[in-house]
């Protein structure tokens, strides 16, 4: 997302862009034992605002298109590297 952005120059647009991507990827190194070459993944971004309510609104998108997906049991844990404050 991040070298799309910048080939692209969203950046010039100015304010806060937000992205979303879903689609195939592949593991270039050798995959351990279970595990395939081609996975699928979606992902959800939003480049140019330091306010923490775009990670909160991150999140909170992720959440719902798992639940809408169907997916039962959903657990969802939060982590920080910010500091105790």
């Amino acid at each position: 997302v991040v070298r799309a952005f910048i080939e692209h120059s969203l950046y010039a647009q100015g304010g806060v862009q937000r992205l979303w991507y879903t689609g195939p990827m592949f593991r270039y190194e050798r995959p351990q034992a279970g595990r395939q070459r081609q996975f699928h993944q979606i992902g959800v971004e939003v480049l140019g605002s330091a306010d923490p309510r775009a990670d909160a609104e991150v999140i909170a998108i992720a959440s719902d298109i798992l639940q809408t997906l169907g997916l039962k049991n959903l657990r969802l844990d939060l982590n920080s590297v910010g500091n105790q404050e």
